[in-house]
């Protein structure tokens, strides 16, 4: 997994994916383009995901993913949404190293990528 920071822009979903996913973070597009496509953001993540990186994402709003590698979706202290990676409710990295949360973390979603093919991301996926 990569470590990405983010800048002023707010990249931090942007920064999760290229780690989550092992990318250069400038292969990876920024949210706001994404946001873009018809039927929004996570629309154009899935078809981002599906036609270049051989993975499907999904939105899972429960607590089912205690053992796969994540991007969790959170509410920090200020209330601005955040992006993580998470293993479980274990915080893997956070590219805004100055973010604060409240005393229990609010998950709003967590975003987790199902492989096409053999490939592995976060501990799932076929090993042949």
């Amino acid at each position: 997994m990569r470590k990405y920071y983010a800048n002023s822009t707010g990249n931090c979903l942007q920064c999760c994916l290229a780690g989550i996913l092992d990318l250069p973070l400038e292969h990876v597009p920024y949210i706001e383009t994404l946001g873009l496509s018809p039927g929004g953001w996570f629309k154009g993540l899935y078809d981002w995901c599906k036609t270049l990186q051989n993975h499907v994402p999904i939105a899972v709003f429960d607590n089912t993913l205690d053992d796969l590698i994540h991007i969790e979706v959170v509410k920090t202290l200020k209330g601005v949404t955040h992006a993580v990676i998470s293993k479980g409710t274990t915080v893997l990295h956070d590219p805004d190293s100055t973010a604060e949360y409240p005393k229990e973390r609010k998950t709003e979603y967590r975003i987790l990528f199902v492989p096409l093919t053999g490939h592995r991301i976060g501990g799932i996926g076929d090993d042949s």
